[in-house]
């Protein structure tokens, strides 16, 4: 085909050297068939877009993204660790411990809380914010007198500074912590693909979880007794390490957590370790987009 279109271009360029009328020649005439034709095509064409345009009719799709009628698209965001929203610890005589929020929380965001302690009373974590905003309960484990919990919530209303969230527990543990943190990318509903636990005596843990097909969050933690040098998994980014000291008898907790992002099937494992046997507790769930 490219060889028969040179050929009729060098035929043309000959009939105007040769002073041969173009309506005379039956290639050029051709030729302009083919100009005309491929010219009413494209008017075609830009009255069908401005048609669609003008009704709602077109739609178009981007990988991660919603598509919807006209020409406004709503892109998906990628999974990422937004901010540490707070922390608060060593809450003694009283169920509820309370974090104010100094930097705005945005909608569609999630907010993903860990609650860990010592010594206190097998009672089930609550979170609840000054907004209004709905929390579940994503994994939990309680052992040998440690806890550790990850509640999370899709927020439908922002937070702004000031505002506060309410972490209810047991009011006799003899250490508590909180963690909150903000992530974008992640699920409304059924967000949570899967969860583990583990408790034990001992220098080490490694619980896994399986991760979803496309992208997506693996958030591990871990409550070990009295102060442990933690190390975490290589692979893993931290979220916080904490050696508390809340006074008394038997109020020291070390207190580490992390998160993976996850891409394709397969397994995400937290395995820290810190080298001398101790009570532990561990969670870890593994969220999609």
């Amino acid at each position: 085909m490219r060889h028969r279109q040179r050929r009729e271009s060098i035929t043309t360029t000959q009939a105007h050297s040769r002073r041969v009328s173009p309506v005379t020649n039956p290639r050029l005439t051709l030729a302009r068939r083919r100009w005309l034709f491929l010219g009413l095509r494209a008017v075609t064409l830009v009255v069908l877009v401005i048609s669609g345009l003008v009704n709602g009719a077109i739609l178009a799709t981007f990988s991660g993204a919603t598509a919807s009628n006209g020409n406004t698209f709503s892109t998906g965001a990628w999974i990422n660790h937004v901010q540490s929203v707070g922390t608060e610890s060593c809450i003694k005589g009283v169920t509820s411990s309370v974090v104010t929020v100094t930097t705005p929380v945005s909608i569609g965001n999630t907010v993903v809380v860990r609650m860990a302690s010592r010594d206190g009373a097998d009672v089930t974590p609550g979170v609840s914010d000054s907004a209004g905003n709905a929390y579940q309960l994503d994994a939990r484990v309680f052992g040998n007198k440690h806890q550790f919990a990850v509640l999370s919530a899709r927020v439908t209303t922002a937070l702004s500074a000031s505002d506060t969230i309410t972490v209810t527990h047991a009011d006799n543990a003899k250490a508590t912590h909180v963690m909150i943190d903000e992530f974008a990318g992640l699920a409304d509903a059924n967000r949570v693909v899967a969860s583990s636990t583990d408790w034990a005596k001992a220098s080490n843990t490694s619980i896994s979880a399986v991760s979803p097909s496309g992208r997506g969050l693996a958030l591990g933690g871990i409550a070990v007794k009295d102060h442990r040098t933690v190390a975490q998994p290589g692979a893993w980014s931290s979220l916080g390490y904490t050696q508390l000291d809340c006074g008394g008898r038997g109020s020291k907790l070390t207190v580490a957590n992390g998160y993976l992002i996850t891409s394709g099937t397969g397994i995400a494992t937290y395995n820290p370790s810190w080298g001398k046997d101790a009570d532990y507790a561990s969670a870890i769930v593994v969220y999609t987009d």
